[in-house]
């Protein structure tokens, strides 16, 4: 599961101290990054780091030995999913193996949401289809499920977009369009995480912070359930990919559904990187209106409030608050308000207000020059 710390970073909380979360950072990306999101060079590591390194590496597999030793579907669907800091570039030996157990643990609980969706999201090195035994429904998992949940209907797009199916690919993406939700399951696999730290604890020694004392346990586990959630993307690539079209060409059905789709991820993701891609929708499906301009601006004006006001960290009171929130949140973007709130922030811009950097829009190549307002880099001041 690769996606970058695109949310992560606004949100992953000041246990980045400790040797645990300076470690576990989310693999490269997988999904549209905005122009503006910049990956930092990272200096070599110091030996003391590299143990730390090491030390990471020993507890994320046997977190994952635990949970794939698990009776339990959920527990063995998850263990697909373990971020490693010790990951390399290129095939995995052990993916073959991971995916059978995915597709294993799928046929087992077909009507668990998470199961259902951490197998269609899956990426196919680990989702155990092979070419003599393909699965071409397998994005289906959660939409046969959850048919109102837009969010369910991206690995079909996916599916469509791997197998050349357009006739699939409009299906689903009318399906998309037409639900009345967009739920990324973020409050279960949330809650699945933090209870495989419970029963398969964090280690002392990688909650030792730089002057020597013990960071908070839970909030370490928080942090990193958290990246594990942000690192489990839908495909959502593939699903830009379906949506891109020459602005020249003439408008079609599947634009005027992209940009529904786009409309509802911005008013009804449960993740701030799936708000991000209902923006990209929304420009690659066409010019958008001065409606879709309003939502793009409040989503924009929301990230940037809360980038500051989380900026540093390094306050465990607030820290755990924040925490709190998003656990008990059925969605990230809905914890993200009620912070903002809390501070007594408006959730709308004040007339006038822009974001703060302007780059040309992920999607497509822009012709008319008219479509210039991206979404903005909260770091720029």
């Amino acid at each position: 599961m690769r996606l970058t710390a695109l949310a992560a970073s606004f949100l992953l909380l000041a246990v980045s101290t400790s040797a645990f979360a300076q470690q576990t950072r989310p693999a490269p990306p997988r999904g549209p990054v905005p122009p503006n999101a910049q990956q930092d060079a990272e200096p070599p590591l110091t030996p003391e780091q590299q143990a730390n390194r090491a030390a990471v590496a020993r507890y994320q597999n046997g977190l994952e030995a635990f949970l794939r030793a698990s009776s339990s579907p959920r527990d063995q669907a998850m263990s697909v999913q373990v971020m490693h800091a010790d990951d390399r570039d290129g095939p995995d030996p052990a993916d073959a193996a991971r995916g059978a157990l995915l597709r294993q643990a799928a046929q087992a609980a077909p009507n668990d949401r998470l199961v259902q969706w951490t197998w269609a999201i899956a990426p196919e090195e680990v989702s155990g289809c092979t070419a003599a035994s393909p699965c071409r429904d397998r994005g289906g998992a959660l939409a046969r499920l959850e048919p109102d949940n837009g969010a369910a209907w991206v690995a079909v797009v996916a599916d469509g977009v791997r197998f050349n199916d357009n006739a699939k690919i409009d299906d689903a993406l009318s399906h998309l369009a037409a639900s009345t939700r967009y739920d990324e399951v973020f409050h279960d696999a949330m809650s699945a995480w933090l209870d495989a730290f419970r029963r398969h604890p964090i280690p002392a020694e990688l909650l030792r912070q730089p002057d020597g004392r013990t960071g908070d346990a839970t909030l370490a586990a928080g942090s990193f359930a958290l990246a594990q959630v942000e690192n489990a993307s839908a495909p959502y690539d593939e699903l830009v990919q379906a949506c891109q079209q020459d602005r020249r060409a003439p408008a079609t059905a599947r634009a005027a559904n992209c940009a529904k789709a786009g409309r509802l991820m911005l008013d009804r993701s449960t993740t701030i990187v799936g708000r991000m891609v209902g923006e990209t929708l929304l420009r690659a499906s066409g010019p958008p209106t001065p409606e879709d301009r309003e939502r793009m601006r409040t989503a924009a004006w929301q990230l940037e409030q809360h980038a500051r006001l989380t900026k540093g960290g390094g306050d465990p009171a607030r820290d755990r608050e924040r925490m709190d929130l998003l656990v008990g949140s059925e969605s990230e973007v809905a914890a993200m308000q009620e912070e903002l709130r809390r501070a007594n922030v408006p959730l709308t811009p004040p007339a006038g207000w822009q974001p703060t950097r302007q780059q040309p829009p992920a999607g497509p190549p822009q012709r008319g020059g008219e479509d210039d307002d991206a979404m903005q880099d909260p770091s720029s001041h």
